[in-house]
């Protein structure tokens, strides 16, 4: 199986798990975080369409991201730069000595940086569904030690769900640039 189809797979199956992992733990929504559900009271005609298009949404940009930007990132050939920062600077600034410049000024290789964007989202929202799915779980069926647990520890996991998620969003960029840098560079 290709790497573009377990993708594919995995953010359809992640989200499914969401969603029925919400579905047992509050039939009705009202306890549901999500700020569609919560802030703009969708039901589950509205949770379902919502993951559908997402699913849709992010299938989109790993195709784009496998099938285009790698493509033609293997047909421009390996890049002269030693080292990480070389290749970040060197692909979003055409020059190994600017990777500074990011922290201030608009790449200008916007595709790089589009990808660059989007498709770590793609990516961390498979392990954020996961790990939604076993906070799911754990208040559904083991509720009880789920808040002995928050208590002992003195953190209210539910609110720091996003905080994982944006913290496997960085990993993701990381590892995304990362792993084209290892391809890209001159051995």
């Amino acid at each position: 199986m290709k790497k573009i189809h377990f993708l594919f797979i995995a953010t359809i199956l992640a989200r499914l798990l969401d969603v029925i992992s919400t579905a047992w733990g509050t039939p009705t929504l009202e306890r549901e975080l999500n700020p569609f559900v919560s802030i703009l009271h969708f039901n589950w005609t509205g949770v379902i369409i919502l993951n559908l298009i997402v699913c849709i949404v992010f299938i989109i940009i790993i195709y784009l991201y496998n099938e285009k930007y790698l493509s033609h990132l293997k047909k421009t050939g390996q890049l002269p730069v030693n080292s990480f920062k070389e290749y970040v600077s060197y692909t979003y600034y055409g020059t190994p000595n600017k990777f500074n410049a990011i922290f201030y000024s608009t790449p200008k290789n916007k595709k790089a940086f589009l990808y660059h964007l989007f498709y770590p989202v793609a990516i961390s929202h498979i392990f954020y569904s996961i790990i939604l799915f076993i906070n799911n779980i754990s208040i559904t069926f083991f509720y009880n030690q789920y808040h002995n647990l928050c208590k002992i520890i003195k953190i209210n996991l539910p609110r720091y769900l996003i905080f994982f998620g944006l913290i496997i969003y960085l990993i993701s960029i990381y590892f995304v640039i990362k792993n084209e840098y290892k391809e890209q560079r001159i051995k």
